[in-house]
């Protein structure tokens, strides 16, 4: 890995100069891996692996139920008042009880994701057609009765297509990734009518990353990140770390003026909005970044920082999560969710 910023926040960490370091608040060891993970709006969280073990955790990672279900998933979204589990699988959409995995309702299909809406009654489901087009459901989360679809074509062909959370009520995002191919996002809006699709956002970039009051979206590729108005899409500024240095898939925004970035190999930095500029390396305390080598011990001359940070996930305004794969690894490979405070805010009192 190369690039001159990159190089500055390497040599930083190397001798823990100006690093914003991050202190856990809660921790949960989940004994498996953290491959879906969605937040709810009250901060509970379910977690779940691909071979369909899945954990629900409450806002302070406590875990309230833990089971595996008989096949594997594709995707999971915890209901608003954290009762059911929508999931995606191999015959359809699935909703489960949140307490013990049984199965509730099932519609029958081919679906890439399926999301609950905050409001409670509504769930949007990707219903796959073929390589070239997909249907956006909206149904009932009550019982899966459809309420109104819409056809959207895909833009990079065999795309895989999942849900993200959009600012405005009523309204959700959706990304199409095909990797080297591309990928496009979707803003999608319901309307008396049914759906309104709105492709309103840059193309080849990650999913658009909302200001806390959706004024405005981060966005980032391979190689630079990028800031635009929300719901014009004018570019504010532009980051380019370095000429070859891959940025990572995380950015969230920590304040009006700053936002959080991951930047490859596990490395996180903090973003100064304002200037376009990253500000400082940051860490998190207990799975700082260590050499290849101490980490992955078969790579013995490997001495490249890197870190066991997997994802990042914002609960709320205030807090985030963080899952990171136990190293060195065992057979049976696991993630560890670790909860903290955003570091921009103010102590708390007391």
């Amino acid at each position: 890995m190369s690039g001159p910023r990159l190089a500055g926040i390497v040599s930083a960490m190397v001798a823990k100069i100006e690093v914003c370091s991050i202190k856990p608040v809660d921790e949960c060891v989940l004994g498996h891996r953290a491959y879906f993970l969605r937040i709810g709006p009250n901060g509970q969280s379910v977690v779940a692996a691909k071979d369909g073990e899945v954990s629900v955790l409450s806002e302070r990672l406590a875990r309230t139920a833990h089971f595996v279900l008989p096949h594997e998933v594709g995707s999971v979204c915890l209901a608003s008042d954290a009762s059911r589990i929508a999931l995606t699988f191999g015959g359809g959409i699935k909703i489960v009880s949140a307490n013990d995995g049984d199965e509730l309702l099932v519609v029958r299909g081919a679906f890439h994701d399926a999301w609950f809406d905050d409001d409670g009654e509504t769930l949007w489901a990707i219903r796959n057609v073929s390589s070239e087009l997909v249907v956006i459901e909206v149904r009932s989360a009550d019982d899966l009765a459809l309420k109104c679809e819409i056809d959207v074509a895909d833009p990079h062909f065999a795309s895989a297509w999942s849900f993200y959370p959009a600012p405005m009520a009523g309204s959700v995002l959706v990304w199409a990734a095909a990797g080297q191919d591309g990928q496009s996002s979707f803003l999608l809006k319901r309307t008396a009518g049914g759906v309104e699709v709105n492709e309103c956002f840059p193309v080849d970039t990650t999913p658009p990353s909302f200001s806390g009051n959706g004024s405005e979206f981060l966005v980032c590729d391979d190689c630079e990140i990028s800031r635009f108005d929300f719901p014009e899409s004018r570019l504010l500024g532009t980051l380019m770390p370095g000429e070859d240095t891959r940025v990572g898939y995380d950015i969230y925004y920590l304040s009006k003026t700053r936002a959080l970035a991951s930047l490859g190999e596990g490395l996180l930095g903090l973003l100064d909005l304002d200037a376009m500029q990253i500000e400082e390396p940051a860490e998190i305390v207990g799975y700082e970044p260590k050499k290849t080598c101490e980490l992955y011990p078969s790579l013995a001359d490997d001495e490249e920082l890197i870190s066991c940070l997997s994802g990042l996930y914002p609960q709320g305004p205030e807090y985030f999560l963080s899952s990171h794969l136990v190293l060195p690894a065992s057979s049976n490979q696991q993630h560890v969710l670790v909860r903290w405070r955003n570091p921009t805010l103010p102590p708390n009192a007391g």
